[in-house]
């Protein structure tokens, strides 16, 4: 009887046959982080002292008058989650932009 190599099972494809035929477009294709990111106030944790009601963000947003605002804090404080959030809220424009990966080049664009 022949072995197998230990790589290969029966039981289905690989890994990555399996990434291979995956719609990049179906919800199960995009990373796990995006499809628990919060999309509404009502699921942000924290921030409580700018989206509480009648705090000024929690304000402009009901009033669809928002300021041209940056919104800053560390990697992972919920900025960018932040920022879907109240484009999607308003009827604003987002433009994303990491100060860390671009330039004044790009900011002046």
């Amino acid at each position: 009887m022949a072995r197998r190599p230990p790589h290969q099972s029966s039981d289905g494809p690989t890994l990555f046959e399996a990434a291979a035929r995956r719609d990049p477009l179906s919800d199960d294709a995009m990373p796990l982080a995006e499809r628990v990111r919060p999309t509404s106030l009502e699921e942000v944790f924290g921030h409580r002292e700018l989206i509480e009601d009648g705090k000024a963000l929690a304000r402009a947003i009901s009033a669809d008058r928002l300021p041209s605002m940056i919104l800053g804090g560390p990697r992972g404080s919920g900025t960018t989650t932040l920022a879907h959030i109240v484009a999607h809220s308003t009827r604003s424009k987002f433009v994303p932009f990491s100060a860390v990966l671009g330039g004044v080049a790009e900011v002046r664009r």
